[in-house]
C-alpha cells in the first residue's frame, strides 16, 4: 500500500509537470515578489543559502531571487551533494561564479569555494508540497533534512511551493518543519 507521503509526492509531482513554461515563470516571479518583502523585515540577515533550480523537475526559479539579493549586497551559499556520503556540502557563490549542470540537472558552482554553514541565517528551501503546520515534502532523499539537522536552530527555514498548503502531512521523527513558506499567493507563517 503506497504510504500518504507518496502518494502527496506523486500527485505534486504530476501537478508540477502539468505546469507550463510561462506557468512557472508566473508562479516563480510572484514568489519572488513576496519573498522580497518578506525578506526587508529581517535587515539584520545577510547570509542566505539558496537553492539553485532543476529546470527539468520545474522547481520554483531561484535566479531572479538569487540576483536581487546579489543587488543587495548579501552573502549567498548554496549547496552540492557529495557523491559519496551524499551529504550537502555549503559553497559561496558571487556574481563571478560559473556554473554547469550537474547529474540531476542543478546549477552547480564549476569551481566551488566550500566553507562553513555556520554563517547561514536563512536557507531557502525547494518543495513539492508543504502542509498548514510547515511539514514539506521534497523528493524523498532526505537531502535537506540531514543538512539542516546540522545547522542551528536559529536559522530561518523557508520554503519556497508552487501550490497553497495542503491540510496536513504525517511528519516523522527526522523530518524539519519549515519557519515560513511562500507560495504565489502570500506568505506562510508556522
Amino acid at each position: 500500500m503506497i504510504s500518504e507521503k507518496e502518494q502527496l509526492r506523486k500527485e505534486y509531482k504530476i501537478r508540477r509537470k502539468s505546469l507550463s513554461a510561462e506557468e512557472l515563470e508566473r508562479k516563480s516571479l510572484a514568489i519572488k515578489k513576496h519573498f522580497e518583502t518578506w525578506i526587508s523585515m529581517f535587515p539584520k540577515f545577510q547570509h542566505v543559502h539558496i537553492f539553485l533550480p532543476i529546470a527539468r523537475q520545474k522547481e520554483v526559479n531561484t535566479i531572479p531571487i538569487l540576483e536581487f539579493l546579489l543587488e543587495k549586497g548579501k552573502t549567498l551559499y548554496t549547496s552540492l551533494v557529495v557523491p559519496d556520503t551524499d551529504e550537502m556540502k555549503t559553497v559561496e557563490i558571487n556574481r563571478e561564479t560559473d556554473y554547469q549542470l550537474d547529474t540531476w540537472g542543478i546549477p552547480v558552482p564549476k569551481n566551488p569555494v566550500f566553507v562553513s554553514p555556520e554563517k547561514i541565517q536563512v536557507i531557502l528551501i525547494p518543495l513539492l508540497v508543504v502542509d498548514q503546520k510547515g511539514n514539506r515534502i521534497g523528493f524523498g532523499k532526505g537531502y535537506y533534512d540531514m543538512f539542516l539537522s546540522k545547522l542551528s536552530n536559529d536559522i530561518l527555514k523557508v520554503g519556497l511551493s508552487l501550490f497553497p498548503p495542503v491540510a496536513q502531512i504525517t511528519s516523522e521523527n527526522h523530518d524539519i518543519p519549515l519557519s515560513y513558506c511562500i507560495t504565489p499567493e502570500k506568505v506562510l507563517t508556522f
